[in-house]
């Protein structure tokens, strides 16, 4: 097997904490992920975005901007499908500047056997290189449902100052009277039953 140095060790490294847009692609599915205010949406480039899931992506950064190549495998462009790395199979990642401007792009393939390491070339080159630092899984998908952030209420918990529970036959309203009191239908409550509910 011969093995040859990368022209490029870190392709995202420079690029993975800068960036303000990223592109996923695989099989004909898109997600884009776009950095508005301090936190991450996720959408079709021609669609509405929404709340973004902060802990997947930044797994996904974090994988990007450790990824070092460590060897080239093939320069063979018919060897490309055994190491998942067609449009098809693999999984396109493009990095952009808040206008779109692409910063870096390249398509990841199969986990390799000792689950280590990663295949990746670049979109434009047939050249098979073997990677470490990131894992197929904090890739995700292409897909706006995988990365929507799953929370109802995004309100931080010192916000609240009132929960209404209602059904039949009943309603029970909690109030929050000072920073660490809580009534119930006019009584004073256990704070921590309450901090419970709040955090749930």
């Amino acid at each position: 097997m011969l093995f040859r140095s990368p022209h490029e060790e870190a392709p995202f490294a420079k690029v993975a904490k800068k960036a303000e847009r990223i592109v996923l692609e695989q099989g004909g599915m898109t997600a884009e992920l776009r950095q508005e205010a301090g936190s991450w949406k996720v959408g079709h480039s021609t669609g509405s975005f929404y709340a973004a899931d902060g802990n997947l992506v930044q797994a996904l950064v974090a994988g990007l901007q450790s990824l070092q190549l460590d060897a080239e495998m093939s320069t063979r462009a018919d060897r490309a499908a055994d190491y998942d790395l067609t449009l098809d199979s693999g999984m396109v990642v493009r990095l952009q500047d808040a206008t779109g401007l692409k910063m870096a792009e390249g398509l990841f393939g199969k986990q390799a056997p000792d689950m280590a390491h990663i295949y990746f070339r670049y979109l434009d080159k047939p050249n098979v290189y073997i990677g470490r630092g990131v894992i197929r899984g904090d890739l995700g998908r292409a897909a706006v449902a995988y990365w929507r952030s799953r929370r109802l209420i995004d309100i931080p918990e010192a916000k609240f100052q009132s929960i209404t529970t209602e059904g039949p036959g009943f309603k029970t309203e909690l109030v929050r009277t000072s920073t660490d009191v809580w009534t119930m239908n006019g009584k004073v409550v256990e704070t921590g039953l309450v901090d419970a509910l709040v955090g749930t």
